[in-house]
C-alpha cells in the first residue's frame, strides 16, 4: 500500500513539474516560490496594519509573528528533523528544479541523486506559512477569502512545479498549517485574558482580543 502510495505520489509530482512544463509556468511560480521578491511587500503591509488596521490589523500581525515562530521554527524543524524525507530535487533523476535568481527563474536538471540529502521535503515551510497566516487573514477579514484561497491554490501547485515538494507535502502541510493558526490565536487568546487579570490597567479593556478584533461594526440605519 504504501509503495503504491509513494509511485502515485511521484506520479503526480513527475506530471506537474516535467509534463507541465513550460516557460510562462516557470516564470510564474519561480516568482511566486521566491521569499526575497515578496518581502519588502510583507514588511509594508505589516506596518500598514499596525498603523491603520485597528485590532483585527493588529491581531494579524501578530499570528503572523507567531506562525513564523513556532509554526516554521518550531513545528516545521521539528518535523523535519523526525521525517528527514529527502526532497524531489535530491531524489529523483530528471526532476527540475526551479528557483529564482537574478530577477528571473533559474532552472537546472537534476541528473543523479544526491549522496547526502538535507531531508526538508516535508513538511514544506511554505505551505506552513502562507496557509496558516492566510487562515487567519481570511477569518479576520472574510472579504478576502477567495483571493486567499487563489493564493494558496498557486503557493501549492508551485512548491510541486519548482521541484522542491510531493503533492503529499503539500497537502500534509496545509493541515499544518490551519493547526498552527488555530494554536497562534488560542495562545494570543489566553495571553491577553491573563494580562488583563493581572494588570488593573486593562480591567475596563474588552474581555476577549479575538472577539474585539472579530466585532463587525453595525451600519447606522438611523434617519
Amino acid at each position: 500500500m504504501l509503495d503504491r502510495l509513494q509511485a502515485l505520489d511521484e506520479g503526480i509530482f513527475r506530471a506537474v513539474n516535467q509534463g507541465c512544463a513550460h516557460p510562462a509556468w516557470d516564470w510564474l511560480f519561480a516568482a511566486a516560490s521566491s521569499e526575497k521578491l515578496f518581502l519588502p511587500i510583507l514588511a509594508i503591509g505589516a506596518v500598514a496594519l499596525l498603523l491603520f488596521g485597528g485590532a483585527r490589523g493588529r491581531l494579524l500581525v501578530a499570528v503572523a509573528a507567531l506562525n513564523l515562530a513556532i509554526g516554521d521554527g518550531l513545528v516545521n524543524r521539528g518535523i523535519r528533523a523526525i521525517v528527514q524525507r529527502p526532497r524531489p530535487h535530491e531524489a529523483l533523476v530528471g526532476t527540475r528544479k526551479i528557483g529564482w535568481r537574478d530577477g528571473a527563474p533559474h532552472i537546472s536538471t537534476i541528473r543523479s541523486v544526491y549522496d547526502k540529502p538535507g531531508g526538508k521535503s516535508f513538511p514544506s515551510g511554505h505551505m506552513i506559512n502562507n496557509v496558516s497566516t492566510g487562515a487567519a487573514a481570511a477569518w479576520l477579514y472574510p472579504a478576502v477569502s477567495a483571493p486567499v484561497a487563489g493564493w494558496l491554490a498557486l503557493m501549492g501547485v508551485a512548491r510541486v512545479y519548482c521541484g522542491a515538494h510531493y503533492p503529499s507535502d503539500v497537502i500534509g502541510s496545509v493541515w499544518i498549517g490551519l493547526a498552527c493558526a488555530a494554536l497562534n490565536i488560542a495562545l494570543l487568546e489566553a495571553a491577553w485574558r491573563l494580562a488583563r487579570s493581572r494588570w488593573p490597567r486593562l480591567a475596563n479593556a474588552p474581555p476577549s482580543l479575538v472577539g474585539l478584533a472579530t466585532t463587525r461594526k453595525k451600519p447606522d440605519t438611523r434617519g
